[in-house]
């Protein structure tokens, strides 16, 4: 591959990442309002969402569509409409969490909210911690496309970071269209 294809290609994956991100973007931080921690809860909530109905809460083609959205439509799961194998506990963190409000998001005022909810019962938080919990999944090594090097092979360079930034600096330009 040519430098320019690869100069191309980091740009081009740069802004899928920074695009994919915007998708998670809590609406404190879209409407350029001051934010904490709760931002963090937001986009968990987006992820445990996505993966329970395997699309995002909120959609668009454009950033423009995805922010009207957001800021007009409440997503709420209701209980008993979650696909099949998703608990009741998982509908109540997600809602919780989903809060466009960020003084009524779940975990706002205390992380233990959210650590104590019973979606994460099973979870020891010490051993977390202390990274002495095993991993539920851990792939096979003699498995196709398992390169446990991959991501340590692979280099920051300036241009990418440079490019990065300008990608970033960009997010949040709502005349940006995609």
């Amino acid at each position: 591959m040519q430098k320019m294809q690869v100069e191309h290609l980091v740009i081009w994956v740069s802004k899928l990442i920074i695009d994919i991100l915007y998708y998670i973007i809590a609406p404190e931080v879209l409407n350029l309002k001051q934010h904490g921690y709760a931002v963090d809860y937001w986009a968990l909530g987006v992820i445990i969402y996505e993966l329970m109905f395997e699309k995002r809460p909120y959609g668009g083609l454009y950033r423009k569509d995805y922010k009207e959205q957001l800021c007009n439509t409440f997503v709420q799961v209701k209980h008993g409409e979650q696909p099949e194998g998703w608990s009741t506990e998982c509908v109540d963190i997600v809602n919780g969490l989903l809060q466009r409000k960020e003084e009524l998001r779940l975990g706002y005022n205390d992380i233990n909210k959210i650590k104590s909810h019973p979606w994460f019962s099973d979870i020891n938080w010490k051993m977390l911690l202390n990274h002495e919990l095993v991993a539920p999944f851990i792939p096979v090594s003699n498995e196709d496309f398992y390169d446990p090097n991959y991501l340590l092979s692979f280099e920051i360079t300036d241009q990418l970071k440079q490019d990065i930034k300008v990608l970033q600096e960009n997010i949040l330009n709502p005349n940006l269209q995609k």
